[in-house]
């Protein structure tokens, strides 16, 4: 029993050396999750105008046409439950917040990340923004290959893995051509139509407190549904769109500070301002950016954009 014990010790200490070595050099590579967490711990209390939401916020609202300082901590597939732990975990630095912008998607109210196809993305709200660092590992996330061709880019290649900008804003660039574009017009639709109402009324609860928080200080919290390409809303189901509408409205007339904006069918953006089905490129984004600044700089919060 003794030699097989340390035969096993001998074989396997080398591997787990190996595996703590990988883990920490795979967390050493710089993405976005890091920078944004990075950003809210040094420079909360700076901060006048913060974004919060899914990846039609990431990539649809840019912080350098915004007239305070505002920060985007949105990211892709980034559920309610996530926007309420990023907003709680720098409630109390939050000195200086003006306004929150939390998207409202078709799916926002309906969906959960730890419950869907991007579950993966979980490890990075609890490895870099801290949440839970030791409950989920990078080796055991990704597959070999993935892990290894990403310390060859960073490590070997130096090649970034960050796709947002300082502030948190990551660009489209252009439209995808037209067949393309139709695909994803079907892939998405399907993707966000809600299988049920299993996390509907634990979303709603997130979203109080954070309307909650804003009332008790005087902070502006706008909800907003972001453009559509037409081909995409065509795709979605009229009850689903109904009940967003719906629930956005009771929650934006039970607090004083807190308003919806529903840009769904706003016709200021055309297809040439979408990248693909559901996400702004960045000349949409510019737009989006300038009207909703342009909000914040009126006096009576309960106007809704037209």
């Amino acid at each position: 029993m003794r030699r097989f014990i340390k035969s096993f010790l001998i074989f396997s200490c080398p591997l787990i050396f190996v595996a703590i070595i990988s883990e920490i050099s795979l967390r050493n590579i710089p993405n976005d999750y890091m920078l944004k967490s990075e950003y809210l711990n040094k420079n909360c209390s700076e901060i006048e105008t913060l974004i919060l939401g899914n990846s039609h916020a990431y990539r649809g609202f840019n912080p350098k046409y915004f007239s305070d300082k505002t920060f985007n901590a949105a990211n892709v597939s980034q559920s309610m439950e996530y926007d309420f732990m990023i907003f709680q975990k720098h409630q109390k630095e939050f000195q200086n917040l003006k306004n929150i912008v939390l998207t409202i998607s078709y799916n926002s109210y309906f969906s959960k990340l730890k419950m869907g196809g991007s579950s993966w993305r979980v490890k990075n709200y609890n490895i870099y923004f801290g949440f839970n660092p030791f409950m989920d590992f990078e080796l055991s996330s990704n597959n070999l290959k993935y892990n290894l061709d990403r310390l060859k880019k960073f490590y070997l290649n130096q090649k970034s893995s960050i796709k947002c900008d300082a502030q948190g804003y990551a660009p489209f660039q252009g439209t995808i051509e037209d067949e393309k574009f139709e695909e994803s017009c079907v892939d998405a639709s399907q993707r966000h139509h809600k299988k049920n109402n299993l996390y509907l009324q634990e979303n709603i609860k997130y979203v109080s407190h954070i309307a909650d928080f804003c009332e008790k200080e005087n902070i502006n919290l706008t909800l907003i549904t972001p453009p559509m390409s037409q081909c995409y809303k065509s795709k979605l189901k009229d009850n689903q769109i109904i009940e967003m509408t719906r629930l956005s409205d009771s929650i934006a007339s039970t607090y004083r500070t807190c308003r919806y904006l529903n840009m769904m069918d706003d016709i200021v953006f055309n297809r040439n301002d979408f990248h693909n089905a559901d996400h702004l490129n960045d000349n949409g984004a510019t737009k989006l950016s300038i009207k909703v600044n342009k909000l914040f700089l009126q006096k009576n919060n309960k106007i809704l954009i037209q």
